[in-house]
């Protein structure tokens, strides 16, 4: 009996030893060569395709987003730029007819224009 315990310790060594990979490659020892061939065949081309669908998307986003910003940024400075002179122009009429008045109702009886009519 002691025999038997022992053989059966070896047995379990021995497939502890044993990787995944090993256990897989084992496996396929099951179906023919043709079948492994085909299967290898379909996951090279399947690996193969993935890195072009992937380098045709990495080209496509680096071309249209830098193409965005190239286009889009003049239009964003010239945007800043108009605005920035509406700002002065505001600032300017501010100054002129002071910080409380209206520059619409300045600019209509302001200076040259028609007198307000009197009561």
């Amino acid at each position: 009996m002691p025999e038997l315990q022992e053989l059966d310790d070896e047995v379990n060594d021995e497939e502890l030893d044993e990787t995944l990979s090993e256990r897989l490659w084992g496996l396929t020892e099951m179906f023919p060569e043709s079948t492994r061939d085909t299967a290898s065949t379909v996951a090279g081309s399947t690996w193969r395709g993935g890195k072009a669908v992937v380098n045709f998307v990495r080209s496509t986003v680096w071309i249209v987003a830098t193409s965005a910003i190239v286009l889009s940024l003049p239009v964003v400075f010239e945007m800043e730029r108009v605005n920035m002179d509406l700002a002065r122009q505001q600032e300017e009429k501010q100054y002129l007819f002071g910080p409380g008045s209206n520059p619409q109702q300045a600019g209509a009886y302001g200076a040259g224009g028609p007198m307000p009519p009197h009561q």
